[in-house]
């Protein structure tokens, strides 16, 4: 199935009012171009689009602030119009309507699905796309903010979430709590059997009540985060722009940002050498190499562990000794006897591991002392102290020389980057796997402050449990049943990922310039990316964008429902000549593109689209204030190429959009109209 977006319409929000339509083209294949200027509302139409596809509503404070400044009456819509086709079936509409009530803060949703019944109360997806019209799903082809960046940073697990809720994995991991829920109410109403057996349960009570308390710590933490993520995005591009504005501080700001970030990967990787030296006992001590290196050399001086106690029984069976004599009873009987006295192949093998691990922590130890890694740990420390407090300095320096105005986005932004760091590292402690289960399991279950712990001291009190109770049987069967969904659920991840992978790098062949040494190695957490085997930590933005787009349209193929592709800036990292190699293969990558884009990403980017794409509309929409008033006046004379409304001009002719250039507009000024 191939859904596209035929057009929306605005009105009363913070976005001109507008009727965007592309019927006009084809279904398949294509290419839209919607230019607007800086401070238009290209990221609210996105986020409308967004909301309308996924049916959530959005908290009061966000609702509120989608009230246009000119609007009066309290009261706006937003109306996004989708096509449905399959290859013989008829064409489908299906619209979905968003009303604004400004005084009481609340969306009212409205679908029209026939044009018989007209608009329906609610948001009535049809069934067949249902499962896909969810946040996690329309943030595949849905990109906006710094969503290229996400599926490739190793931090994050981007990609992975895309394939899960695409492929309906993320509902087979929802069966595992279902059957713990079902198979912890039938434990309690058992039978207790005894007091260690109800002492037993309590403890395990308190651990389920901890689980629960420690999972609503993780939800909330993931919800707070995804909260500051988008308020960052949001205001991602003005503080771009005030650094953008002060050329000399940009051009440092650059420098020291990677100078940081190089201070924190060396340190990161000296910590690692560290922690790898601390857990050998020979790098801690020369006391404990001493002794061991001495337990080493007397075993080996005294020929142990020598011959094991197998050989003496099997040779208690022979008719003969070694030495030619007859082995009679009473000689069977001796050497039976005294074999006890000697070891057996597992405690000889045991012996021998020793002595190999003891040579080889020695020689382990004797690199690490020479690498001098504490040394090195002190300096990379040092190191990243220094960069960092240069950047601190600079940042001041840039407040300093910001307006009143560009501060208080300065101090917000650096606000929203400590909270989003902070919560990273709380989400990172209710992750950690740091600790064993009985480790965890002697102490408070109040002490324990990971989910992934908790998890793993209840298999194991459960399994204590089953062997006391009469649910030993159903606690086996249903871990069981655990382990074969978790294996399933690994085996498709991976034989996804891996056909994904293919069908990726296919794509990626045809948008890169030939002879690029870049390809997607792997799909783990996020998109690992190298060249023949070897991996690389990230790509130029060019290529980054290309593998996101490889990417994000190869899932929607593979799942057999196409959306089309909608991106916010979707050229601004590349420079020209990537321009040029994505615009001659965007139609073949994906049935339909939106692109929102600013005048200066045009250059490369529209001819090559001119090119290749039969079906391409290009839109420009501004406002009609003062200062655009050379705009007005450039307008085509057909009056079906151009529509105005009350705070906003919609153009669809070609010559206009290559025309239109910045002319560096202060936003706000009088209308015109």
């Amino acid at each position: 199935m191939f859904v596209s977006i035929s057009g929306w319409e605005t009105k009363g929000l913070r976005c001109p009012d507008m009727n965007v339509s592309f019927e006009k083209t084809a279904l398949k294949n294509q290419i839209n171009l919607v230019l607007m200027p800086n401070g238009t509302g290209k990221s609210t139409i996105i986020e409308l689009i967004s909301t309308a596809l996924t049916g959530n509503t959005l908290n009061s404070e966000n609702i509120s602030s989608f009230k246009g400044n000119d609007n009066l009456e309290d009261v706006g819509h937003f109306i996004l119009h989708l096509k449905l086709s399959q290859e013989k079936d008829r064409v489908k509409s299906i619209t979905f309507q968003l009303n604004f009530d400004f005084i009481s803060n609340e969306i009212n949703f409205f679908t029209k699905q026939d044009d018989t019944v007209g608009l329906e109360q609610g948001w009535h997806a049809p069934v067949a796309l249902q499962p896909f019209l969810n946040n996690k799903c329309v943030e595949v082809f849905v990109f906006k903010g710094d969503k290229v960046a996400h599926l490739l940073n190793k931090e994050r697990n981007d990609a992975e979430l895309a394939i899960k809720a695409f492929f309906g994995i993320s509902k087979i991991e929802d069966l595992n709590s279902s059957i713990e829920d079902d198979f912890q109410s039938r434990k309690k109403t058992g039978p207790q059997t005894s007091q260690a057996e109800t002492q037993r349960k309590n403890v395990l009570f308190r651990w389920y009540e901890r689980l629960k308390e420690l999972e609503e710590q993780k939800l909330n933490v993931e919800k707070y985060l995804e909260t500051i993520e988008k308020e960052h995005e949001q205001k991602k591009q003005r503080y771009e722009a005030i650094i953008s504005g002060q050329k000399s501080n940009q051009v440092k700001l650059t420098e020291l940002t990677s100078k940081k970030n190089k201070a924190i990967s060396e340190m990161s990787s000296a910590s690692i050498k560290m922690m790898s030296a601390i857990r050998n006992p020979m790098f801690i001590s020369d006391k404990i190499q001493n002794k061991l290196l001495n337990l080493k050399q007397n075993l080996d001086k005294m020929k142990l562990p020598g011959t094991s106690i197998e050989f003496f029984h099997e040779l208690a069976k022979q008719p003969k000794c070694i030495c030619d004599r007859d082995i009679d009873k009473n000689a069977e009987k001796s050497i039976l006897l005294n074999a006890s006295t000697y070891l057996s192949d597992d405690h000889i093998l045991i012996v021998n591991g020793i002595k190999k691990d003891i040579q080889t922590y020695i020689d382990k130890s004797n690199d690490q002392k020479d690498e001098n890694l504490l040394d090195a740990l002190k300096n990379a420390s040092e190191n990243f102290i220094q960069t960092n407090q240069l950047l601190m300095r600079h940042l001041n320096k840039i407040k300093d020389d910001a307006t009143q105005d560009e501060k208080v986005v300065l101090d917000d932004w650096e606000m929203l980057t400590a909270n989003i760091a902070k919560a990273r590292q709380d989400l990172d402690g209710l992750l950690a796997d740091d600790i064993s289960e009985r480790t965890a399991s002697s102490g408070p279950e109040s002490a324990c402050n990971s989910v992934i712990v908790a998890k793993k001291v209840i298999r194991l009190r459960e399994e204590e449990l089953a062997e006391i109770s009469n649910n030993k049987e159903d606690f086996y069967l249903k871990e069981k049943l655990k382990n074969i969904i978790d294996n399933t659920i690994t085996k498709s991840l991976d034989f996804i990922s891996d056909e994904l992978k293919n069908k990726s790098n296919e794509k990626l062949k045809k948008i890169l310039v030939r002879g690029t040494r870049l390809e997607i190695l792997s799909i783990n957490k996020s998109l690992q990316i190298g060249y023949e085997g070897i991996s690389q930590k990230d790509a130029s933005g060019g290529q980054s964008v290309s593998i996101a787009y490889s990417f994000a349209t190869s899932i929607l193929e593979r799942s057999g429902i196409q959306f089309p592709l909608i991106v916010d800036h979707p050229v601004t990292a590349l420079q020209t000549s990537a321009r040029r190699g994505l615009g001659d293969n965007l139609a073949k990558i994906c049935h339909q593109f939106i692109g929102f884009v600013i005048d200066t990403e045009k250059e490369g980017f529209l001819p090559a689209l001119r090119e290749s794409s039969k079906n391409l509309n290009l839109i420009t929409i501004f406002r009609p204030i003062e200062g655009n008033i050379p705009y007005l006046q450039k307008l085509p004379k057909d009056s079906k190429l151009s529509v105005k409304t009350s705070n906003g001009v919609i153009c669809s002719d070609y010559q206009f959009f290559e025309d239109f250039t910045d002319l560096n507009l202060a936003e706000g000024e009088k209308s015109v109209l």
